[in-house]
């Protein structure tokens, strides 16, 4: 019993003046907020200070007093408040962050780096001390001294691929193109996830983009590979340009895939690819969503759209193939099917692929079939 009630004494005295009264911070932090609405700064931060003082670890109260103090001009006065958070609660982000920010706002880079080490050397096994210095390095001394720091966590943490996505940034930013691709693969995990991020920075990539990009499609299929990294590498490939390289990618992707998981992907590549004018991937990825449609509708519906991709390419035999299909799978006296067959008649006058003798049995047919529609006149 006495060594149980001994325990709440011997516990840091931080932590246990905190605990006195649960409702103090948040009913000084409500006094603070009317005083400094009503324009009473000094009488909000006299309330903030009072909180910071009983509950220094107060993530509301230690923004709140930064604010204050900021609109008065004295933002460097919350500085020995974060180092009292940061010392009651090394891990948080919070009062280190804010140091950052105060640090560079007034120019002092020496401060900067004091606390920047002070929260590396307690960094332990996690990485976001490393990564948070670097993003401020970055915005201060440039990314030659970030990637520096990324560098030194991987090589602490013992983890070569940690900050791919950052040291890539910082990569680019130094003119290095070549190398900054590379560790974007890096980023992109057995499920495919943080592609959008990838494809996002390739987007943004002005010059050579195709032949940049060829390096990181390349890791992306090394083994031990998975289908997620190559239905990646299809998407980053077709944004990049490189749409052979997408062709390739996605049909090794679709082996042993879930048809569910097949559709999707299949139909998202097809709708990418025509955004990017990578009519022949959309070509392919339609025929091979056709080999397994559901029914007749599905398929006719794939057909126009092979039509219509195939004419994009200059596959007029092919869009004439596609259209037939629909019209063959129609009632015949149908509207749908005289629609189709006009299509048909349309684009062999336009486009050519049947030749005359061809063209002109089509019309003969069609007029058998539809003689009161107004296509024949047309």
């Amino acid at each position: 019993m006495c060594v149980l009630f001994l325990v709440p004494l011997l516990r840091p005295l931080g932590v246990h003046a905190q605990e006195a009264d649960p409702r103090l911070e948040t009913r000084l932090l409500r006094t603070a907020a009317v005083d400094e609405s009503s324009g009473d700064l000094p009488g909000s931060e006299q309330t903030l200070r009072r909180l910071m003082g009983e509950r220094p670890t107060s993530t509301r109260g230690i923004a709140a007093l930064e604010r204050v103090l900021r609109a008065q001009g004295r933002v460097h006065e919350v500085l020995p408040f974060a180092e009292r958070f940061a010392d009651l609660d090394p891990n948080a982000s919070v009062p280190r962050l804010l140091e950052f920010r105060v640090y560079t706002e007034l120019g002092d880079e020496k401060g900067l780096e004091d606390a920047a080490e002070e929260w590396m050397d307690g960094a332990g096994p996690f990485p976001e001390p490393y990564r948070e210095v670097a993003r401020a390095y970055g915005r201060v001394f440039g990314p030659e001294r970030a990637l520096s720091i990324l560098e030194r966590g991987r090589s602490e943490l013992g983890r070569s691929s940690l900050f791919a996505m950052e040291a890539g940034d910082s990569l680019r930013d130094l003119g290095r193109m070549e190398e900054a691709v590379l560790e974007w693969a890096a980023v992109i995990g057995n499920d495919g996830s943080q592609v959008s991020g990838v494809m996002r920075r390739v987007r943004e990539i002005e010059e050579d983009r195709e032949t940049l990009v060829l390096p990181l499609l390349e890791q992306l299929r090394q083994p031990p590979t998975s289908g997620a990294r190559l239905r990646a590498g299809a998407q980053i490939a077709l944004e990049a340009g490189a749409f052979g390289e997408a062709k390739t990618l996605a049909e090794a992707a679709l082996d042993g895939l879930p048809d569910r998981t097949r559709r999707g992907f299949l139909t998202a590549l097809a709708r990418q690819a025509q955004e990017v004018s990578a009519m022949e991937v959309a070509l392919w990825a339609y025929e091979t969503l056709r080999e397994d449609a559901a029914d007749g509708a599905e398929t006719r519906a794939l057909d126009q759209r092979i039509t219509d991709a195939a004419l994009a390419t200059g596959d007029t035999v092919r869009a004439l193939e596609a259209q037939q299909s629909i019209a063959d799978d129609l009632p015949k006296g149908s509207i749908e099917r005289e629609q189709a067959l006009a299509e048909i008649i349309r684009i062999g006058i336009e486009r050519g692929g049947v030749g005359t003798r061809g063209l002109r049995g089509l019309l003969e047919a069609f007029r058998e079939e539809f003689p009161d529609s107004p296509h024949v006149d047309e």
